[in-house]
C-alpha cells in the first residue's frame, strides 16, 4: 500500500538487512492448511471487497494479509512478499492460494450489520496459533478476535473504540465462568 498524493518517490535505493528479530519460517505461511469459520457483517464484507477490488486480490488473501501485518508488522509483511516473489522466480511452477461470550448484540448489530456470510477461511497453522494466543490474552475466542482485527483495520481505530464502547466489555464474571471446566 502507498499513499495516494504522494509527491515523490523512494528516497532508499537499497534496503540493509534488518535489525536481527526472531526469524519467521516464511515457508510454514505459504500452505494454508487449517480452517477457521468466522461470521462477517455486511459492513466488513463490504470494506473486503473494496479492498480485494483495488488490489486484485481475493477476499481470503486480503484477510490473511491483514491478520499477518497485525501479527507480525507492515515490514515482516513486505519481507514475507520479497520472499515469495524470490521463490517464485527460483521455481516458477509455483503458485500461491487463491466460544461465545455476551455483548450487546444489538448494538453489535447497529454498528456492524447483521452478520451475512459465514466464511470458511484457510490459514497457515502459524498463523492461526498466533491469533489464538493473541486472542486468548484478551478472553475472546478466534472468530471474534479476527472481527475485531478486520474491524480495527478496516474500519479505522476510531471506528473500532467506538464499536467497543457500544458493544461493552465482557463481563469479569462471564469470563470467571467460561473458564471453568
Amino acid at each position: 500500500m502507498f499513499w495516494p498524493f504522494a509527491s515523490r518517490g523512494s528516497r532508499v535505493d537499497t534496503v540493509t538487512p534488518p535489525v536481527p528479530t526472531p526469524a519467521l519460517d516464511y515457508a510454514a505461511y505459504s500452505t494454508n492448511d487449517v480452517t477457521v469459520t468466522v461470521w462477517l457483517p455486511e459492513r466488513l464484507l463490504t470494506a473486503l471487497d473494496v479492498i480485494s477490488a483495488e488490489t486484485n486480490t481475493s477476499r481470503p488473501d486480503v484477510i490473511r494479509a491483514l491478520l499477518f501485518e497485525h501479527l507480525h508488522g507492515r515490514a515482516e509483511l513486505a519481507r514475507l512478499h520479497a520472499w515469495a516473489r524470490n521463490r517464485a522466480a527460483v521455481e516458477p511452477g509455483i503458485r500461491f492460494s487463491n466460544k461465545r461470550y455476551p455483548i450487546d448484540r444489538e448494538a453489535n448489530v447497529r454498528m456492524l450489520g447483521k452478520s451475512a456470510a459465514d466464511l470458511k477461511l484457510e490459514l497457515p497453522s502459524p498463523m492461526k496459533a498466533g491469533l489464538a494466543a493473541l486472542v486468548r490474552a484478551e478472553g475472546l475466542g478466534l472468530s471474534d478476535g479476527i472481527r475485531k482485527v478486520l474491524v480495527l483495520r478496516l474500519l479505522g481505530a476510531p471506528f473500532h473504540a467506538r464499536w467497543q464502547a457500544a458493544v461493552g466489555l465482557v463481563p469479569a464474571e462471564a469470563r470467571l465462568r467460561e473458564a471453568q471446566p
